[in-house]
């Protein structure tokens, strides 16, 4: 199956600056996490504010415009929220432009797994492995690597609400590969069938309430019971 990007503009806590794109740099193409990409947004969106004259730099502090104060109670006035709102969606939308959100690779055999970041709405976030052959891939040495039409998306999960989402990332134990978040595995993909073994696009829906108990118990110890067979 051939896998198509598809990414929202969205609005997010944390966003980026409307007037910039991603661009090609010299940074090494190594593993970025997702406070790297909030870090990134939110800085973009700090800058942005600045530029409207929404903020204004006093000393090593930013601090609202005296002209987006209540002058009788002294906080943010009523048009305040809906810049900022509109700032973040514009500066989201920048930040998504130039495709997936790049996080890690690693390489088998013929094949490149690549584990994207991919935000799914308000403070929802998902994350996608997706496979390629090496020649589609091509060996990227900066970041961002460049978007690649096509792949084949292998495994998918994503948190609504407060997300799991410290330390993900993907390794392989042979002959399979997983996928961590937080100390937890989550997705169990055998590299000698091509076969996901374990994958819930949705832990939240099966238990709201106890979601990393339910990832334990479902996914995190069944899969640690097929690596110690290895």
């Amino acid at each position: 199956m051939k896998y198509t990007w598809t990414l929202l503009p969205l609005i997010f806590t944390c966003s980026c600056n409307q007037e910039t794109s991603i661009a090609t740099s010299l940074e090494p193409l190594v593993y970025h996490s997702v406070d790297d990409h909030l870090r990134t947004m939110y800085e973009w969106t700090n800058d942005s504010l600045i530029e409207r004259g929404i903020l204004e730099v006093n000393g090593r502090d930013t601090v609202l415009s005296e002209k987006y104060l209540d002058p009788e109670t002294g906080e943010a006035n009523d048009s305040v929220f809906g810049l900022y709102m509109e700032i973040s969606f514009n500066v989201a939308r920048a930040y998504l432009q130039n495709g997936p959100l790049y996080m890690q690779h690693l390489e088998h055999n013929d094949m490149v797994y690549v584990l994207y970041f991919e935000p799914a709405g308000m403070q929802d976030f998902g994350w996608r492995v997706v496979k390629f052959t090496k020649a589609e891939w091509g060996n990227p040495k900066y970041y961002p690597p460049p978007v690649i039409e096509g792949g084949e998306g292998i495994l998918f999960n994503y948190d609504e609400g407060e997300a799991n989402k410290d330390s993900v990332h993907i390794f392989i134990q042979e002959p399979f590969l997983v996928m961590s978040r937080g100390g937890l595995f989550y997705s169990l993909y055998n590299l000698e069938n091509d076969s996901a073994l374990f994958n819930n696009p949705s832990p939240w829906h099966e238990d709201s309430e106890n979601t990393l108990d339910w990832v334990r118990t479902h996914l995190h110890e069944p899969i640690q019971r097929e690596l110690e067979k290895k």
